[in-house]
């Protein structure tokens, strides 16, 4: 008899990496004694806490046009 299947409220996706950074993850998260999700997650948090917010991003895109524009 198969286990019940768990609500889990995660959500999952596929990534893909270039060889040479799967390596590093995988050595980094074996080194650490922790799944290279949790790094995964970790990484895209703490990317994700320091990312300028978009609306700042659009008024330095429209700066940085107007600028070009100028003779």
């Amino acid at each position: 008899m198969s286990r019940p299947k768990r609500h889990d409220p995660r959500q999952q996706i596929l990534l893909r990496m270039d060889p040479a950074l799967y390596q590093r993850l995988k050595g980094a998260a074996a080194d650490r004694e922790l799944s290279m999700n949790w790094l995964i997650v970790r990484a895209v948090e703490e990317f994700l806490d320091h990312l300028i917010p978009a609306d700042e991003l659009r008024l330095t895109r429209t700066a940085r046009t107007q600028n070009q524009e100028k003779p």
